[in-house]
């Protein structure tokens, strides 16, 4: 972990640089070893750029998964290599690490997402707080952020989605996660993805069924209200 963080600079300066030089991002950046500038010459270092990276912890789902939020209040998209919890005990002592289910991911512009980490045989509620580590990625893949149409029905069954590739690009992957929500609160998190066929540039669209929440006895649960969020679109 400590070498992440020092390899920080140099990992986001490259992730942006790339970003600009692939066209996955609507605006173009410059760059020098202290700064990136957009063309409306707004200057951001890469300190604020980190601190334009805000973490929430959503809750605990039924099944004990522990839902985080991210949001980027940066004017670029900003590509996340992994988010990594610590949790601590009341005494305020480091009681392990876990990961979060997503990675290798980019968070479009003044956009969020909501991950998580599987809850499978854990009790996250037993720790008295947690500390959520962001390390950024210097994308080996195009990413793309913007420029989807995304669609949702609640067939009874399933969530069924759709999701319209308007970018003049082929995609190779898409993922999303669907939030559920019972009076405001998070009770379920379900991820989706298409891969087996390529999404094509200018209207190609991909089909996902993302399954109903359940506890973590493996029964539904009901929810009144849920959230799409596109986490990966790429091309290879």
């Amino acid at each position: 972990m400590l070498d992440k963080i020092k390899k920080f600079s140099l990992i986001v300066l490259l992730c942006f640089l790339t970003i600009a030089l692939a066209g996955c991002s609507e605006e173009k950046t410059s760059h020098n070893s202290n700064t990136t500038t957009t063309e409306s010459n707004k200057t951001l270092t890469l300190e604020e750029i980190q601190n334009n990276i805000k973490t929430e912890v959503v809750g605990i789902t039924e099944a004990g998964d522990y839902a985080i939020k991210l949001s980027n209040e940066n004017d670029i998209q900003v590509c996340i290599e992994d988010v990594i919890v610590k949790f601590f005990d009341e005494e305020g002592n480091f009681a392990k690490k876990e990961s979060a289910y997503d990675n290798f991911f980019c968070i479009p512009a003044n956009g969020e997402i909501i991950t998580y980490i599987w809850g499978y045989e854990q009790d996250f509620g037993q720790y008295a707080k947690s500390e959520i580590d962001v390390t950024f990625l210097e994308p080996f893949y195009e990413y793309f952020t913007e420029n989807f149409e995304i669609k949702s029905n609640d067939t009874g069954e399933q969530i069924a989605i759709t999701v319209v590739n308007n970018n003049n690009s082929d995609l190779d992957f898409i993922s999303v996660n669907v939030a559920f929500f019972r009076d405001g609160q998070v009770i379920g998190i379900e991820n989706g993805i298409s891969w087996e066929e390529g999404i094509e540039a200018n209207g190609g669209t991909a089909y996902i069924n993302v399954p109903y929440p359940q506890n973590d006895d493996y029964e539904d649960v009901s929810y009144d209200d849920f959230q799409v969020y596109l986490i990966s679109a790429y091309k290879e």
